[in-house]
């Protein structure tokens, strides 16, 4: 089966564009319980806000309706990954996830039918806030495909416009161009997710594509190293071919991180550039609103002081996010100072943990490729002192030695040892070391590890600069 005609065509093959498009599809499913948990949970709580200003029989019918769509959504979830569906059938499934979404979002715009409140503005409100709410969480969850999207957001804030543009009145028609504002401003968000998502899915498959040839690139290699013990005379051509093997492996690695870097580094800015702005946006208007309704109406005043601290901590966790995919503090003002903020922050996250810091060198002596690898080294290390250490004291140093930058790391945790560590990688923390020693070597640097039970762990890494850039 063919994709849907709407989906983004790109420089991939037919096959790839149907993975592709199995791939968004799977998105959807994936987020699909934690949207019917969420529906759940705002259900529940609108049905309890609203049940003394709606009649008993609208509560009980809007209740059912919920119920009902949940349930069948819930076993088509089931259904799906019970199936695991290949990606030919992938069109099929599309079609109904997004079928399913539209009776969802139909049953959450009856809220402003069988719920509306014509006497009550503070319940109005309300009522408008949680399904803004519903049609924000499903730009996140259901924006891998925007029919999906636009099939669940559009039913479920179109009655609410609707309502309070037929009361006529100068607040309600304020209200009604505020939510249809909200729901454009959503639209626009979903789609800059959308066209995220596709691109990180397209990463992955060209990711793959690299890795599928490192793995043949390692079996040639193999078959070298066995012609090799067959053939001395040619061991020096054999010899110099797979040292300059090594050297193209090498720097695909290096391709790889920065691939992961750069898309870390894009959603980072698309959380802030169109969430973030989009957020405060609407605490802006929120505030606005309040301020305009002085003390004339006490309880729409009351359920809008109640949002305004939900929006703000919305935006305070996109940023928290934001913030740990790349500090945008790396790029405006430099290593020293994101290393300061990182240590801030951290203490205050970790308040047991305390790091004294010795920072003796410039913003200028560092190379600019270097200073994301000091940050993934730090934040790697101090992840790892956090988790596994027990320490209460973290000495942290960063200098210029001569023609070489040093950074190191010491804890006074229970240490560990670092041979065990390394031989079993599944443990977690083999992984980081194996991790953070592969940026250092792929930036031309060194890096060294040294722990021993019971006294504590040091992480030293270090880098010979010559010309503002360090040696390879």
């Amino acid at each position: 089966m063919q994709p849907p005609d709407d989906f983004e065509k790109g420089t991939l093959t037919a096959e790839d564009q149907r993975v592709l498009y199995a791939e968004q599809v799977k998105q959807l499913y994936s987020n699909a319980r934690v949207g019917l948990l969420a529906t759940a949970i705002n259900a529940l709580i609108l049905a309890v806000i609203q049940r003394d200003v709606t009649s008993r029989i609208n509560l009980i019918a809007w209740i059912t309706l919920i119920a009902v769509v949940s349930l069948l959504r819930y076993k088509d979830i089931g259904e799906f990954w019970r199936r695991s569906p290949e990606a030919s059938e992938a069109g099929y499934w599309g079609k109904r996830f997004t079928f399913q979404l539209a009776l969802s979002g139909m049953a959450w715009g009856s809220s402003a039918i069988f719920l509306f409140p014509i006497d009550s503005l503070g319940h109005q409100t309300f009522l408008a806030f949680v399904t803004g709410g519903m049609v924000a969480g499903a730009a996140a969850s259901f924006s891998s495909i925007m029919k999906s999207f636009l099939a669940y957001s559009v039913p479920a804030l179109s009655p609410i416009v609707i309502r309070f543009g037929l009361l006529g009145d100068e607040f309600h028609l304020a209200m009604g161009g505020m939510v249809l504002l909200f729901g454009v401003m959503i639209v626009f968000i979903a789609r800059r997710i959308n066209t995220v998502r596709i691109t990180s899915v397209k990463l992955r498959f060209e990711n793959n594509s690299l890795v599928s040839y490192l793995t043949a690139e390692k079996e040639k290699l193999d078959k070298l190293n066995e012609k090799l013990l067959l053939e001395i005379r040619e061991r020096e051509r054999v010899e110099k071919e797979l040292r300059n093997s090594e050297s193209y492996l090498r720097g695909l690695s290096a391709e790889l991180l920065n691939a992961q870097e750069r898309e870390r580094k894009l959603i980072a800015q698309e959380i802030h550039d169109s969430m973030g702005s989009s957020l405060a946006a609407t605490k802006f208007k929120l505030e606005n609103a309040l301020k305009d309704m002085g003390v004339d109406n006490p309880q729409a005043s009351a359920v809008l002081e109640n949002i305004i601290p939900v929006v703000q901590r919305t935006i305070d966790e996109a940023r928290r996010i934001q913030m740990s995919l790349r500090p945008s503090i790396l790029d405006d003002l430099g290593i020293l100072t994101t290393i300061n903020w990182f240590c801030r922050d951290f203490e205050s996250t970790y308040s047991d943990i305390h790091i004294q810091k010795e920072i003796n060198i410039k913003e200028s002596e560092i190379p600019d490729s270097l200073k994301i690898v000091i940050y993934r080294l730090l934040q790697e290390a101090m992840n790892n002192i956090a988790k596994h250490s027990k320490a209460n004291t973290v000495f942290l140093s960063l200098r210029k030695s001569g023609d070489s930058v040093d950074l190191a790391i010491r804890d006074n945790g229970q240490g560990f040892d670092p041979a065990e560590a390394y031989a079993h990688p599944g443990t977690g923390r083999g992984l980081g070391l194996e991790s953070m020693k592969e940026r250092v070597e792929l930036s031309g640097g060194f890096f060294f590890i040294e722990s021993e039970k019971g006294v504590g762990t040091a992480l030293k890494a270090s880098w010979l600069i010559k010309n503002g850039d360090p040696l390879s």
